[in-house]
This record gives C-alpha cells, structure tokens and sequence, in this order.
C-alpha cells in the first residue's frame, strides 16, 4: 500500500504536535502554534504575490524567523502570567 500525501501529511502533524508538546509540557501549546501556521502562511504568500517576488530560500528563512518571534512572546507571557504580572 502507497501512502498518499494526505496521510503523510497527518502523520507530519502529529509528529510536530508530539514534539511541541514535550518542548512545552503541554496540550493546549502545541495546538495554539500549529493553529497560526496556515495563516501565516497564506499572509506570506500575498505578501510575496502583491510586491512581486518569488518564493525562495529566503523567503523560508523570514517565515521561520517570523514563526520563532512569535513562539518567543507566547513564551515571555507565559513567564509574566506565572510571575502575576499579567
């Protein structure tokens, strides 16, 4: 039997949910990350259509960029949330 890429597709999220969720000791972490992906990914895309430029090695780096200040904040509130600050 041939896998077909929606299976491997749902095996690759639940390989990166698994691993969010030992990074972060938690359920609710990894399903708030993997949930702003797609969006940020479709924002990406129209930026790159609207201003012309083509899809490249670059342009993962800034989305991997962009995906790592995010989890960065989440992690700075949570830091707040537990010293009561927030």
């Amino acid at each position: 039997m041939k896998p077909t890429s929606a299976c491997c597709s749902f095996v690759a999220i639940g390989v990166v949910y698994i691993v969010l969720g030992a990074l972060y000791e938690s359920y609710i972490h990894p399903i708030t990350i993997l949930s702003g992906l797609p969006s940020a990914g479709l924002g990406a895309l129209v930026t790159l259509w609207l201003f012309g430029n083509e899809l490249n090695i670059y342009s993962f780096v800034g989305l991997d960029h962009a995906d790592r200040d995010r989890q960065e904040e989440r992690d700075h509130a949570d830091r707040l949330r537990a010293r009561g600050r927030a």
